[in-house]
C-alpha cells in the first residue's frame, strides 16, 4: 500500500498529538515528592471517629478494667492517636477505689500506653474505707499504663493535690504507682490535717 503525502502527514500529527498528550499527561501527574507529601496529609486527617461514644476494655476475666467516654474521638493513623473531646476515663482495680480522670482534651498514644490529659485536668480516687478522696489537679496530666494498670503519672506543670482538708501544691509532680511514691518539685507548699502515713 502506498501512502500519499496527505496519509502522511496525518500519521505524522496523530503521533505528534499522542506525544504531546503523553507530555501533558507526564506533567499534570504527581512526582515522587508530591507523593510523599500526599502521604502525610493522608496522616492529618482521622480514619476513624465518633460522637457521645463510650468505650470498655476488659481485663482477662471479662471485668471492666477502664471505661472511656467522650463527646468526640478522633483516630489518626499516622501517629496511632486517638484525640478525645471532653474525655471521662475510669479505671478499676479489685479491691481498690475507683479512679477517674477528666481533661477537656485527652490523646492516647504508643498503642494505648500514654494517655495524655490537657485542660483542667483532673484525677481522682475514690473515698474509700480508710481513706478520703484524693485528687490531683493541673493543666496537662500524662500517664503511662501497661496490661496491668497505671504504672506512672507525671505533669511539668503547676500541681495541686487534695486529700481530705490537706492540700499541696507544686511546680511539677512524678507519681510512681509501683512504689506509691509522690515525687512533687520546684516550690512545693501546703497544708495537711491529721495526715497519716
Amino acid at each position: 500500500m502506498q501512502r500519499t503525502p496527505l496519509t502522511q502527514w496525518c500519521l505524522l500529527g496523530f503521533a505528534a498529538l499522542c506525544a504531546g498528550l503523553s507530555y501533558w499527561i507526564a506533567q499534570r501527574a504527581p512526582g515522587p515528592a508530591q507523593r510523599a507529601s500526599s502521604s502525610q496529609l493522608k496522616g492529618r486527617y482521622p480514619d476513624a471517629f465518633a460522637d457521645q461514644a463510650s468505650m470498655t476494655l476488659l481485663d482477662q476475666n471479662g471485668a471492666a478494667q477502664y471505661q472511656m467516654h467522650a463527646v468526640k474521638f478522633f483516630h489518626y493513623p499516622d501517629q496511632d492517636a486517638t484525640e478525645m473531646y471532653s474525655p471521662a476515663l475510669r479505671a478499676f482495680t479489685p479491691g481498690q477505689p475507683e479512679i477517674t480522670s477528666t481533661a477537656m482534651r485527652g490523646v492516647i498514644r504508643h498503642q494505648q500506653t500514654i494517655v495524655d490529659l490537657y485542660g483542667r485536668a483532673r484525677i481522682a480516687r475514690a473515698r474509700s474505707r480508710n481513706a478520703p478522696e484524693m485528687e490531683a489537679r493541673s493543666a496537662h496530666f500524662r500517664i503511662f499504663a501497661d496490661k496491668d494498670g497505671v504504672n506512672r503519672v507525671q505533669t511539668e506543670q503547676p500541681v495541686q493535690l487534695r486529700r481530705g482538708k490537706s492540700v499541696v501544691n507544686a511546680d511539677r509532680m512524678h507519681y510512681d504507682h509501683i512504689t506509691r511514691v509522690i515525687d512533687l518539685q520546684g516550690h512545693v507548699r501546703g497544708n495537711l490535717y491529721n495526715f497519716r502515713y
